[in-house]
């Protein structure tokens, strides 16, 4: 169940086992009576925290905030890491098909466009841009590419906004330095502007949280087994296609993009 805060954050209500930044996980069963546009008024007081409804309330008492874990070190060889990248994309390739951004995950790598139609190809080409533009810093230019991808897809999140939920995520975790993180922290501002205008309260959610450095559980391993080689490379990836419809494939083109943003920066300093 979604629930829309008077701040327009929207926070997910499940009784899934998942961690997230905007997930509230309780055993509890959820009340029937809960209706769409249902007013809920929702108290912390002490360890208790209760969702007053006029028909049926709920209190989770107590309660735990999840905090994502700090970032590993990054350390990793180049040719690993590419390793990595190469079997995650053809994994999560394998399993979406042709969902989503799914199709960029070859060519993200060198191979020729496959079954691309002229919007899609399109869309590539913008995110070949936005690289180029964040390399060289290039604000005006992330912003000018970077509009028409935000909104764009179906589904709960929109293919363009899990891409750059992984972009985003992925960069404000690990980017160093205080021009770059200047840099980023502005794009990050820019790019929720046209969130709140383009896309839903629910991808606006998690955008946010991007920003932050901050995603889903799964978000996270699947970033951080590919910048640390002493975390065991498993089923990250396959994992990862469990997030939403297309999610999966749509936030791994987001992270390989800032992965290979990561690397080239590494090579010119």
């Amino acid at each position: 169940m979604f629930l829309k805060l008077s701040t327009e954050k929207i926070i997910f209500l499940t009784n899934i086992h998942d961690f997230g930044p905007i997930n509230i996980s309780t055993e509890t069963k959820i009340p029937d009576a809960w209706k769409i546009h249902d007013p809920i008024h929702v108290d912390l007081s002490g360890q208790t925290l209760s969702f007053l409804h006029e028909q049926a309330c709920l209190q989770l008492t107590p309660y735990q905030v999840w905090k994502i874990i700090d970032p590993p070190e990054y350390s990793i060889p180049l040719a690993e890491q590419n390793h990595r990248l190469h079997q995650a994309a053809r994994q999560i390739r394998v399993i979406k098909g042709q969902e989503g951004f799914s199709l960029f995950l070859t060519m993200l790598y060198g191979e020729s466009p496959l079954n691309l139609s002229p919007q899609l190809m399109e869309i590539w080409e913008h995110i070949l841009h936005i690289r180029e533009a964040i390399l060289a810093q290039d604000e005006t230019e992330i912003l000018k590419h970077g509009a028409p991808i935000i909104g764009y897809g179906r589904g709960l999140t929109p293919s363009g906004d899990d891409f750059f939920c992984g972009l985003l995520f992925t960069l404000n975790r690990f980017i160093e330095g205080p021009n770059s993180l200047h840099f980023i922290q502005s794009v990050n501002r820019q790019i929720l502007a046209i969130a709140n205008e383009k896309t839903n309260a629910i991808s606006q959610s998690l955008l946010f949280c991007a920003t932050k450095g901050s995603a889903d559980l799964r978000i996270q391993k699947a970033v951080d087994v590919l910048v640390n080689e002493a975390i065991d490379f498993k089923d990250q990836a396959i994992q990862l296609t469990r997030y939403g419809h297309s999610s999966g494939a749509d936030l791994f083109v987001g992270i390989s993009i800032a992965i290979q943003i990561i690397q080239i920066r590494a090579e010119v300093m």
